[in-house]
């Protein structure tokens, strides 16, 4: 079995472990009444980001993959989407707060029931938001799911777009405050947020995109990197380029 935990580690000032955790999910069957229940998953998990919450607790960013297994006995694994899973954890115990051991997966695919959610994200930073005098967070990272982004087009949606930048706001009990519309952001090849940051416009999310500098030549794709803000609208989520 190749699936490990996510670990967790903290230290004193000096750099001295006083405490550590693992989180995962723990292995199981496929979604009931769904074409998966015949399957037994295992779970991939890799802590990814972590920030402080005003309570001194802590909130730790996961990127979850989904392994398939024939049956539980089965050691040929295959894996399937990842998603995001967040995590809170008690600063003295280091002990899950939420109540949720399992994690709190954004758009969840429940072993495969959804068929709708069947793409992979990814968490690279996350932004606790606590300006209106309530909790919110701002995850960043990326998404397959590339035909929702609000600067669509067929050429955008073509074979060589891979992912797109996700960000999302959350709420405090993690559901998604905007539009599907809204999250992903990026244009063919592969793009991803970095790192979040709260500016007077809004958020602006750091990251890499692709560049095709052959646009026009039809069956030629030539990419190069570049770094991107994009500032998103509190309110809405709409994105723009600064």
């Amino acid at each position: 079995e190749d699936e490990s935990d996510a670990f967790i580690v903290k230290t004193d000032s000096g750099g001295n472990e006083t405490r550590s955790v693992s989180l995962g999910r723990a292995p199981s069957d496929g979604a009931t009444g769904t074409s998966f229940e015949s399957f037994f998953y295992r779970y991939d998990e890799v802590a990814k980001t972590a920030a402080e919450l005003p309570d001194g607790n802590f909130i730790i960013g996961v990127d979850r993959t989904y392994v398939r297994y024939a049956s539980e006995s089965d050691n040929a694994g295959r894996r399937q989407e990842t998603k995001v899973v967040l995590y809170v954890l008690d600063a003295a115990s280091g002990a899950v707060t939420d109540g949720n051991a399992d994690g709190n997966e954004l758009r969840s695919s429940t072993n495969g029931s959804v068929a709708a959610n069947s793409f992979t994200e990814t968490i690279s930073d996350i932004y606790v938001d606590t300006s209106a005098g309530i909790v919110k967070y701002v995850v960043t990272g990326s998404t397959t799911n590339v035909n929702t982004k609000p600067n669509n087009s067929v050429t955008d949606n073509s074979l060589t777009d891979k992912s797109d930048i996700f960000t999302a706001l959350l709420d405090d009990d993690y559901t998604i405050a905007w539009s599907v519309g809204n999250l992903a952001y990026g244009f063919q090849g592969s793009d991803y947020g970095v790192s979040i940051h709260k500016v007077p416009r809004g958020y602006m999310v750091c990251g890499i995109i692709d560049r095709n500098v052959a646009p026009n030549i039809t069956d030629d794709y030539i990419f190069y990197a570049s770094v991107v803000a994009v500032i998103y609208n509190v309110s809405t989520g709409t994105p723009t380029e600064p």
